[in-house]
């Protein structure tokens, strides 16, 4: 690989966004970077993080789907977070859309960490999940929301509010590593 076309990791690691190599990630990385990412473009009442959001997900799936309910956003640990209306027109470089860039990214995390059928992030009871979340955030976290976003998905009970960033990203790796456990006993 050149010089150029890489973005820097939390762990000095070297990652190619637009060219994934399943050698470059670390799950670390990944936690950290979530941990620090933004949902909702910044517009809650106090940071919430994607990792944050991955371990909602995740603890709303039954338990042979929550590991792909935790990783569903891993990509983001490498890639910007682009909202849906942008993220629609955009094409790379390489005349790619963003989605195909994410799913590349995606599938090297997966080949990194070794766990089967990346597809599985896409599954109904996944998205539904993510969308119950959604509307979770948009009800507890969000100043006035707007329509549109969540449509029709009922809310988690509980109440929602944004976990300090270093525990986000702590909540993150025990997740992990406990799904991550259990994967071969299942």
């Amino acid at each position: 690989m050149t010089d150029s076309g890489f973005v820097q990791t939390y762990t000095g690691r070297a990652f190619y966004p637009l060219a994934p190599r399943p050698g470059d990630v670390c799950i670390r990385d990944i936690a950290h970077h979530l941990s620090l990412r933004a949902r909702w473009g910044g517009a809650t009442r106090r940071l919430y993080s994607v990792a944050q959001h991955s371990v909602l997900v995740a603890e709303h799936l039954p338990e042979h789907l929550r590991i792909y309910g935790l990783l569903h956003d891993a990509a983001e640990a490498y890639l910007p977070d682009i909202a849906a209306p942008i993220k629609d027109a955009f094409v790379t470089r390489a005349g790619r859309s963003f989605e195909r860039v994410e799913e590349d990214v995606l599938g090297a995390i997966f080949q990194a960490l070794e766990i089967p059928d990346v597809a599985l992030c896409w599954s109904n009871e996944v998205l539904r999940a993510d969308r119950r979340a959604m509307a979770t955030e948009k009800r507890d976290l969000l100043r006035r929301p707007l329509r549109g976003w969540s449509a029709g998905a009922k809310p988690f009970t509980m109440f929602l509010d944004a976990w300090p960033l270093n525990y986000a990203e702590d909540q993150f790796m025990a997740a992990f590593d406990a799904l991550y456990q259990q994967r071969g006993t299942q």
